[in-house]
């Protein structure tokens, strides 16, 4: 099997982006398999690979926590705390995803008031192509241009 990545995560980049979010990167350390990768990118929805990546570490933060921890001499090796990194990862990409970061969120503007008045205040957006004026008064004389003065005055 496969294990590829070339520390190039990009946009149009699916299975490095994966890598680079989840800490599959370190060639010595192969954690899963370019197939394995590819089918969480393939349930997450082609261009989704935050979930893609919280599928990872949830799939790494499973494995393991079926191992056994490991002491050789001096050295230990605690599964159950790389199981809880793993883990703690998914839940960091998981907030990345629900503070709108991960995926584009839609965006209707002007629904509040203020929302309304922040965008007709920026000096920086195109005008509006036309604008109903609903609220002009032409009978009211101190707004009325000189030519609509005497209009409904018959």
């Amino acid at each position: 099997m496969a294990w590829t990545y070339s520390a190039n995560p990009s946009a149009g980049n699916d299975l490095e982006t994966v890598r680079f979010l989840s800490g599959d990167t370190e060639s010595a350390d192969q954690q899963m398999q370019d197939a394995e990768v590819n089918y969480l990118i393939s349930l997450a929805g082609s261009g989704n690979v935050v979930q893609a990546s919280i599928f990872c570490c949830q799939a790494l933060a499973s494995k393991y926590t079926r191992q056994a921890n490991k002491t050789v001499g001096d050295l230990k090796i605690d599964m159950a705390t790389i199981a809880k990194s793993y883990r703690d990862q998914a839940k960091s990409l998981e907030e990345l995803l629900t503070s709108g970061l991960g995926t584009p969120v839609p965006y209707a503007g002007g629904i509040s008031i203020s929302d309304a008045q922040s965008v007709e205040d920026d000096t920086d957006r195109t005008p509006n192509a036309f604008s109903v004026g609903l609220n002009d008064n032409y009978r009211n004389t101190n707004n009325n241009p000189s030519w609509i003065s005497d209009f409904g005055n018959e």
